[in-house]
């Protein structure tokens, strides 16, 4: 869950009973990862589609194929990411990397280390001032409490962290199944988790009281529940649940949203989460789970539509129980997905299809969203490769910023909206000469002081977002109008002489 800082609450003074010392592995594991979060030279992401490395591999510790990163931005402008990483002794640990608005990074800490297996993706939030992570994972000395949701905490520096002693659920769900978390604005947080079953489990608080179980939405027919998400709407204490389910029926295929506080209501299928396959449901989901984001409004997800193929990504409003989703097209498919809110507010949604990522951005009623914008496909080895995919679009600057995983490396780049370019006419009979009205927009909205470039001469938009070229073609063809503006990417179209 995304919390934005200006919409993001102080929160309530927290007691947790703090963890005792590392013992020997934690010690070993922290001394490990000294090579690994050596000071980083500089790596601005200023260039959008160059892709530029945040935490790399060295003899210490790398990190693994399967590690998810998570990141938030404090009010400051710092962009906090943190991810999993295996150290030498072939042990776990988490660690944070601060990144300067420039996107340089700043400065690297160990949130915790020495773990005999950790889930592959921790959640970072920003509760007030405070940076948060939840995760879980499996010391292996025999604690009472391994394996349950543990939460670990620092100011928003990211400088130092504390790890609680008291779980967040009662539950162990093991290192693999899943994990989302929101703060609610009492200084406590909703944890939700899969554990390989058809449940979806969560808790409020933590399990300070250990005798009181887990919550637990059990609705479907078959196993299993996977990818869970859990939002709050901003101001509020209604809270929902988003999960998606593996099944082969109407029950156990697709995803699956229900409203948990204040009070539980019924659970809801999203609008086009199945497809039927040969009188069988069918369903895809997204490689690191569902994505989720509250806005001043609403509190938005992002799935796959399509099987096999996902030839689209739908994104869903949950507080209004018959939305419509907007579908984002994927011609080239999409493996995963992220969705996070700038200022506006807009919903950006990134997404990767193969090792290429792309990134479309919405208008402020969050009902459409204009062109993508290709980034590119960051490589490891020479080859393509890309996964556990994030994007935050807070930063003062207006763009976005993409963090992937590249296998042993974190990359990140920038990312500005697309223009859309709308000419009238399209096409015309003969090489005469034509007066050409061209008008840019972002999601329909007009673009002021935009150039426009069409056969070697220019215009600049009015107030409306319209210009006008007059243009002489010689012969039959095609002829490219291209348009561009300040903290945009440009915005073309193909005009055709017949």
């Amino acid at each position: 869950m995304r919390t934005s800082p200006l919409l993001a609450r102080r929160p309530a003074r927290r007691t947790y009973r703090v963890s005792r010392v590392p013992g020997a592995a934690a010690l070993v594991g922290l001394a490990l990862l000294g090579g690994l979060l050596a000071p980083l030279s500089p790596a601005e992401a200023g260039s959008q589609g160059t892709w530029t490395t945040v935490l790399g591999p060295s003899a210490a510790g790398t990190l693994d194929a399967s590690a998810r990163p998570s990141m938030v931005r404090t009010g400051d402008d710092v962009l906090h990411v943190v991810t999993r990483v295996r150290t030498q002794d072939g042990r776990y640990a988490l660690v944070h990397v601060a990144l300067a608005e420039d996107g340089t990074p700043q400065s690297t800490s160990t949130i915790t280390s020495g773990w005999r297996s950790l889930a592959p993706d921790p959640r970072l939030l920003l509760d007030g001032t405070r940076l948060e992570v939840v995760f879980s994972g499996v010391r292996g000395d025999g604690e009472p409490d391994d394996g349950r949701v543990r939460l670990a905490f620092s100011d928003e520096t990211g400088a130092a962290w504390t790890t609680s002693g008291t779980p967040l659920t009662r539950t162990a769900p093991g290192s693999a199944r899943g994990l989302s978390a929101v703060p609610v604005g009492d200084g406590s947080l909703i944890t939700a988790f899969t554990r390989g079953d058809r449940s979806v489990g969560y808790r409020v608080g933590a399990a300070a009281d250990l005798g009181r179980d887990d919550r637990r939405s059990d609705p479907l027919d078959r196993c299993c529940a996977v990818a869970p998400a859990v939002g709050r709407l901003f101001g509020t204490n209604l809270a929902y649940l988003a999960w998606a389910g593996t099944g082969t029926t109407a029950a156990s295929a697709g995803v699956f949203v229900q409203q948990i506080s204040p009070q539980i209501d019924d659970v809801r299928v999203a609008p086009r989460s199945s497809t039927i396959v040969d009188g069988t449901p069918r369903s895809r989901r997204f490689a690191s789970g569902t994505p989720i984001v509250s806005t001043g409004s609403g509190v938005f997800i992002a799935y796959p539509v399509g099987y096999p193929k996902v030839t689209g990504i739908a994104v869903l409003d949950v507080t209004r129980s018959r939305a419509t989703p907007a579908i984002v097209p994927t011609p080239e498919g999409a493996d995963d997905a992220d969705l996070t809110v700038g200022f506006g507010p807009r919903l950006w949604l990134a997404w990767r299809s193969g090792g290429t990522v792309r990134v479309a951005r919405s208008d402020t009623s969050t009902t459409r969203f204009g062109p993508a914008v290709s980034l590119g496909a960051p490589t490891e080895g020479g080859r393509p490769r890309a996964h556990g995919l994030q994007i935050d679009a807070q930063g003062t600057r207006g763009q976005g910023t993409v963090v992937v995983a590249t296998g042993t490396r974190l990359v990140h780049t920038s990312v500005r909206p697309a223009l859309s370019l709308g000419a009238s006419p399209t096409s015309w009979s003969g090489a005469r000469r034509q007066r050409v009205v061209l008008r840019v927009t972002d999601v329909g909205e007009p673009v002021t002081n935009a150039r426009v470039r069409l056969a070697g001469r220019t215009c600049t938009t009015g107030a409306d977002g319209r210009c006008t070229i007059v243009v002489e073609p010689r012969r039959a063809g095609t002829l490219t109008a291209r348009a561009d503006s300040l903290a945009y990417s440009p915005g073309s179209r193909t005009l055709r002489v017949r």
